[in-house]
């Protein structure tokens, strides 16, 4: 499986690669971009996005909406941010984001999603790309 971090803060990016072995939960290639502009043409190609919201040039719920309503992509998304206003979270749910977690982060609670995300994704047979 496929996971891309989106973020324009590579101190964030490090602390999860430093702190989750990726390969654990099935992932064998982690990638990283920084803003959604960046990710928005290859994010269909990945099973899993962590991203960012406040990003330049295209923020992580512009990145999101795009892929889930123009792409119809079926990248599983998690938000991770220190935005904690209830307006972004629902935006997010709409679109269909995993979780929402809030920085600074808490890696238990990644490592808890992307277990998640595993097993609904080994469970579905799902591969990235679009609907």
């Amino acid at each position: 499986m496929k996971l891309l971090i989106v973020d324009d803060e590579m101190p964030s990016i490090n602390m999860l690669r430093s702190a989750i072995d990726f390969k654990e939960y099935g992932f064998d290639v982690v990638d990283e971009c920084s803003d959604g502009e960046q990710a928005l043409p290859v994010v269909k190609d990945y099973d899993v996005v962590i991203t960012d919201l406040k990003m330049p040039k295209m923020d992580g719920l512009t990145l999101i909406r795009k892929a889930v309503e123009e792409l119809k992509v079926k990248t599983k998304f998690i938000i991770v941010s220190a935005y904690d206003d209830f307006t972004f979270v629902k935006t997010a749910l709409r679109y269909g984001v995993k979780n929402y977690i809030l920085k600074p982060v808490d890696i238990e609670e990644v490592r808890e999603e992307l277990e998640k995300l595993k097993e609904e994704l080994d469970a579905d047979g799902e591969t990235p790309g679009t609907l």
